[in-house]
């Protein structure tokens, strides 16, 4: 096998990544918006409960996703999963402590999201790195 197609970017994907990146964010902005928006009780239930839905399906989806993977693409996969939860564990306890203490404000799960998702991105380039 050459160096070249080792190193080639896989089109399909990048596109699930970034469709699934794409979804996590409007969840977040719809989340935002639907405050702000002077509807009905009624229709801001509906569409929250419409928001927990979607975001309750992620769980199956990525599933999916990862039992149609190869077994490189798992592996890597797991690599960054075991790698990010003790960065993850480790963080979270910290901003606890700090929060706790009022050393630190409290925020939003959003950022909890944006960390977990960014940890867990940086392991998986880092996995991605040992097999090339």
């Amino acid at each position: 096998m050459n160096e070249k197609s080792t190193l080639q970017l896989q089109p399909v994907y990048l596109l699930r990544i970034v469709l699934g990146l794409i979804v996590v964010a409007g969840l977040i902005a719809s989340a935002y918006e639907l405050s702000v928006f002077g509807l009905s009780p009624f229709t801001r239930y509906l569409l929250l409960g419409v928001l927990l839905l979607v975001s309750a399906a992620i769980v199956p989806f990525v599933r999916r996703v990862y039992i149609k993977m190869d077994e490189l693409q798992k592996l890597q996969h797991q690599n960054s999963c075991v790698a990010s939860l003790p960065v993850i564990a480790a963080a979270s306890a910290i901003m606890g402590i700090l929060q706790v203490n009022d050393l630190m404000p409290e925020f939003n799960q959003f950022w909890t999201l944006g960390m977990v998702v960014g940890v867990w991105a940086i392991n998986l380039m880092l996995a991605d790195r040992l097999y090339k």
